[in-house]
């Protein structure tokens, strides 16, 4: 009878386990999500609210780096930065993570002395960790393009 209880039992387990997974997953996507929206659409004070705080000097930084004709750029253009959480790649130990993440349509952070530019389409990752419940992303520099060696799927 025992045996029986545990060949039924074993497989709800297994699918709560995975389900509990997919909700971890789904709210770190949430808070990347907004903290990329926010982000790469410049509402910096925005994206504040999903990172920690050993972060934000990197915000700051990024504020600091751009400019009243650049901010006046953004604030003429009619469509925004889409982001799309492509894939969460949980740590071991479960207190985090990185995201993999397609922006398109966003003004890029250009060189020191050279104008930002409007670029198509970009690839990140952004690293993410849970802080007494809460997701925030973790910022070690500013988000860079590239994929450390993993090419975007042809129809990514």
């Amino acid at each position: 009878m025992n045996k029986a209880l545990v060949t039924l039992l074993m497989p709800l387990v297994a699918l709560s386990c995975g389900d509990k997974r997919s909700a971890e997953d789904e709210i770190a996507g949430q808070c990347v999500g907004k903290f990329a929206e926010a982000y790469f659409n410049y509402n910096l004070p925005e994206a504040l609210k999903y990172c920690t705080a050993d972060s934000r000097k990197w915000i700051r930084f990024a504020a600091s780096n751009i400019s009243d004709s650049e901010l006046d750029t953004l604030r003429a253009r009619t469509d925004r930065a889409k982001v799309e959480i492509m894939e969460i790649k949980r740590d071991g130990n479960n207190n985090g993570g990185t995201a993999v993440v397609k922006v398109s349509d966003f003004m890029s952070y250009g060189e020191i002395g050279q104008p930002h530019t409007i670029v198509p389409q970009a690839w990140c990752e952004l690293a993410f960790v849970v802080e007494d419940g809460k997701c925030l992303v973790r910022m070690e520099g500013l988000p860079q393009n590239g994929m450390s060696g993993r090419a975007p799927g042809p129809d990514e």
